[in-house]
């Protein structure tokens, strides 16, 4: 027992009788380094006892082994671990809250590039062993828990660097955090694990504030990422991390990427002010989740239809499914989720896999979701609404490619009566039956169902004794509903209703095979500007109102131009014929101060159309010589104004031009302005000299905990530098001499959380 003083364990060797162990006191601090091994040598030691307002310095290549609890960390004690293992313990780290008292020290301290264990070692007491898998000595069974923490504000396991990551292996749980107010798990590897990966839950106790699980690795385990939360006032962000089920054998239960359950929305939310109130937000971007059953999976994240809104963004995620048979399991699952984006999101079906997915993205009694430019491929069915809560619903852009089954419909309700649900500009392509199941009811008012592109060209398949062969599939059936007037086209494939069939005059066939698109994004930009801007300047259909709250929301996750713009899009129609919207477009114009090639190109193409838009078979030799100007740019580099201009000038040409694209070969972008919300901060940043020659300075303030990263993107989303920055500085210099000139975007991470974005422009003599 310690009691006060520095007390040391250097190169030791500690061999640890039965129920031995150790306890520091407040006051004492323990430092256990440079190659020490604790262990024991026949049955289990207690371990370490870490009380509140003592210190324990656990590193250098130091062993724990054989003990019931490695260290228990009762709140309030200080510690560092770091470059440290735990081996064979029943527990490795247990921390948890103070049964009397008040806390001594309230930091938030690090477990970093440790390692987390239950392996024999071929020779101990080396700082670098080698390592066979070995049942822990206590159970007869794995190692239980690799960190447990329970009832404590904060827990930090990772950094932000990947260096600084630890590594859990062969234990029956990971990382389990119960009713921790933050907790921040990133740059971790989690492999071999019998139960959940991080297993996050606030049921009682503290209220949770923020979970941040971002930038780990996951490999073999059934539950990788899973959070059960029914609090008013968390904010999680699941980003950027590596799932793969790749080798494991497992029941159809498991093998779940993410699962999110139960969270409510706040009272007293403010939906136009999020800042001013407490609210639930969601973000689960970026990450790749690889041969899974289900990839991921959202339950009951809403309260009942007249609570205030839980924020849930689900974007740009990559998904692929597994090759064990399943039943019922989809990409993406949820079942009571209200008002969710589900955005770019991509899942497939890998070549030469037997078993089919059962659904890309299944939403089960739900209510207002917008499901916009995801991708499905290889599965039964694209996408599949179940249940009668789905007014309101938004489909915008989605493409659903050789598919059984494009969009299912299981007594299901999209834009009902008086709601403002707008499926639009979908496309299936590639599939052989495409459409709805006849028990669907498609209800709404003009232009609630249009624009719809459908094409069937995928080949017979005998797996799939209903396929159709090509040329005779069903693209679109309903019963007892209505459809709005629009443009429809089809290849290959017929539509059946009992309803009304309104199908406007324009036929889309030729814009549509204008040019094909060399990207996910083109095509995005593509469609976006072919449909929504060609019934905007040329046809006469009116568009349904969107939610503003949905608006709001995406409006949000943009900048303040493209918000502007965004604005002016939505506005033309009503310019056209309305004076005092014509001279409220050409206001809001001037304020628009473009800060790269993309928002440049959108203002220009604008400030013609809003000066003609009386006439726009009438606009001068100017203005057209400019629109045909830009209709040649590459869409990649100039982006949504080059289809703009492409689609205006349908009111001057007989004929579509078929534009010949120049652009290079690009991956999707990383749409840092979308998905990367700033959070609240008060830390203080600035750029200069901006335009610059290719060097620029940072300045920047650090708390002594925090870790800082600044990366800089180009427009296309690829990482051009990443830099790290030091809390005992106030400035760095970046150097970027090795590129061209250009508009790039910077952006400054926090401990795993954005604080800073900035436009930056390279300018080379």
């Amino acid at each position: 027992m310690l009691t006060s003083g520095n007390h040391y364990i250097n190169s030791s060797d500690v061999i640890c009788t039965k129920d031995a162990s150790i306890t520091i006191n407040s006051g004492a601090r323990l430092y256990i380094q440079s190659g020490s091994h604790l262990y024991a040598c026949d049955e289990m030691w207690q371990g370490i006892d870490a009380k509140n307002g003592s210190r324990i310095y656990f590193q250098s290549s130091s062993i724990i082994e054989d003990a019931e609890t490695a260290i228990d960390i009762e709140y309030g004690a200080l510690y560092s671990i770091s470059s440290a293992m735990f081996n064979k313990n029943y527990t490795h780290i247990y921390k948890h809250m103070l049964s009397s008292g008040t806390p001594v020290f309230t930091g938030d301290y690090v477990i970093s590039n440790s390692k987390f264990l239950c392996q024999t070692t071929a020779s101990i007491g080396l700082p670098t062993p080698v390592y066979a898998t070995l049942a822990a000595p206590h159970t007869g069974q794995r190692t239980n828990m690799a960190i447990q923490a329970l009832g404590v504000p904060k827990m930090l396991v990772g950094n932000t660097f990947a260096a600084n990551g630890n590594t859990i292996d062969n234990t029956d749980w990971g990382i389990f955090d119960w009713t921790v107010k933050r907790v921040q798990v990133m740059h971790n590897t989690l492999r071999n694990i019998g139960n959940g990966g991080v297993y996050a839950v606030y049921g009682s106790g503290l209220g949770g504030e923020t979970i941040d699980i971002n930038n780990n690795v996951f490999n073999k385990m059934p539950y990788p990422i899973f959070c059960y939360d029914n609090r008013p006032t968390v904010r999680t962000h699941i980003k950027n991390n590596s799932i793969d089920f790749a080798g494991m054998v497992s029941p159809p239960q498991a093998m779940t990427g993410i699962t999110y359950q139960e969270i409510t929305a706040a009272s007293g939310y403010d939906p136009i002010n999020p800042s001013n109130s407490e609210y639930n937000y969601v973000d689960i971007t970026d990450n790749a989740i690889l041969n899974a059953l289900c990839g991921i999976q959202l339950v009951n994240l809403t309260g009942d239809q007249t609570a205030p809104t839980a924020k849930l963004y689900v974007g740009e995620n990559n998904i692929t499914h597994s090759k064990i048979p399943n039943d019922g399991q989809a990409g993406i699952k949820t079942a009571n989720v209200r008002k969710g984006v589900f955005k770019a999101n991509t899942i497939t079906h890998p070549s030469g896999h037997v078993n089919w997915w059962e659904t890309g993205m299944r939403l089960s009694n739900g209510y207002g979701n917008a499901l916009t430019c995801n991708n499905t491929h290889h599965v039964r069915r694209g996408i599949f609404l179940d249940g009668w809560q789905t007014p309101d619903t938004r489909l915008i852009q989605n493409t659903m490619e050789a598919n059984q089954i494009g969009l299912f419909l299981n007594w299901s309700v999209i834009g009902a009566q008086g709601a403002s649900g707008d499926p639009r500009d979908n496309q299936w392509a590639g599939t052989s039956w495409n459409g709805s199941n006849p028990n669907t009811h498609v209800e709404g008012t003009d232009g609630t169902l249009s624009r719809f592109y459908v094409k069937s060209s995928a080949p017979y398949n005998p797996q799939y004794n209903n396929w159709a062969n090509p040329g005779s599939a069903l693209g679109i059936t309903t019963t007892s509903g209505s459809w709005g007037g629009g443009c429809i086209y089809t290849s290959g494939a017929s539509f059946k209703t009992d309803g009304a069939l309104d199908v406007g005059t324009q036929d889309l066939s030729a814009l549509l095979q204008l040019q094909e698109p060399e990207s996910d994004r083109e095509r995005s930009l593509q469609y976006l500007a072919q449909y929504n801007l060609y019934d905007r300047l040329v046809s006469d259909v009116e568009l349904t109102t969107a939610n503003s709250e949905f608006e709001n929301f995406v409006l949000e996750r943009t900048s303040d131009n493209m918000g502007k713009l965004h604005q002016l899009v939505t506005g033309f129609r009503s310019a056209r014929t309305n004076g005092a919207d014509l001279e409220n477009g050409m206001s809001l114009l001037q304020t628009v101060q473009p800060e790269n090639s993309v928002e440049q190109t959108l203002k220009d193409v604008f400030s013609i159309l809003y000066g003609n838009a009386a006439d726009l078979s009438s606009m001068d030799g100017d203005g057209e010589k400019r629109l045909r100007e830009i209709a040649e740019l590459c869409p990649l580099d100039y982006g949504f104004g080059v289809y703009t201009a492409r689609a205006a000038l349908l009111k001057l040409d007989t004929l579509p031009k078929n534009y010949v694209s120049d652009c290079e070969q690009a991956p999707s972008p990383t749409e840092i302005s979308e998905k990367r919300g700033i959070e609240e901060s008060n830390i203080l940043f600035a750029v200069y000299p901006n335009p610059n020659s290719g060097a620029f300075t940072l300045s920047y303030h650090l708390d002594e905990f925090e870790v800082g990263i600044v990366n800089v993107y180009d427009l296309v989303g690829k990482k051009v530098i990443a830099q790290s920055l030091n809390y005992n500085t106030s400035k760095t210099e970046i150097v970027l001499t090795n590129l061209n000139s250009g508009v790039y975007i910077l952006q400054v991470d926090v401990s795993g959380e954005n604080k800073f974005s900035e436009r930056i422009s390279i300018l080379k003599q």
